[in-house]
């Protein structure tokens, strides 16, 4: 456990591109430290999406201050098997922290590719977890573990939108003749 540090000290919440089933996502995660971890003090964070979800490790960035590497997370280009990362399972991902470096107080933007699956997963959570420097950080327990609801993959809207598309157009053409009326009878 970290000292002082609870799951209220942190916020998360994952925040979709899509929630069509079977397409490629692009999930934004933003994680809030309200205060600084010490070097040292964590040395991973790994990131579970549902199980039935696929994360795409090649499509992981951290566009924190607009992709400013200054204001990004401090991770170990040593570590992971994509650099900065690794992705364990299917539905995971590890950041490598640089152990030198503290992780400031702040905000950062997380951005991870995700295959969303064909159909709502039974168990639609995801998981944020604060692992410490060990000799297996794959089996380590999590210092800190917080789980959040998912966003929920459904099927896409397709039945009654052309009878509302076709409504809308001819509102759009009606409203359109009679601002022509008004602006021929202003003129007159």
């Amino acid at each position: 456990m970290i000292p002082d540090y609870t799951q209220s000290s942190q916020k998360l919440a994952p925040l979709p591109s899509s929630t069509r089933p079977a397409v490629v996502n692009m999930v934004q995660l933003d994680i809030t430290f309200l205060r600084q971890l010490q070097p040292g003090e964590a040395a991973h964070i790994t990131v579970l999406a549902p199980s039935t979800s696929k994360v795409l490790c090649q499509r992981f960035s951290d566009v924190t201050g607009g992709g400013n590497l200054a204001a990004a997370l401090p991770l170990d280009n040593s570590v992971g098997t994509y650099g900065t990362h690794t992705c364990q399972l299917q539905n995971s991902l590890t950041m490598h922290l640089d152990i030198s470096r503290p992780v400031l107080a702040g905000s950062y933007d997380l951005r991870i590719g995700v295959l969303n699956p064909g159909m709502r997963a039974a168990k639609d959570f995801w998981t944020v977890e604060l692992i410490k420097e060990v000799t297996d950080w794959r089996t380590a327990p999590a210092m800190l573990k917080v789980q959040m609801n998912g966003f929920g993959v459904s099927q896409p809207f397709v039945k009654e939108i052309a009878p509302i598309a076709a409504q809308a157009q001819a509102w759009s053409i009606a409203w359109s003749l009679y601002l022509f009326k008004l602006v021929l009878q202003g003129a007159g």
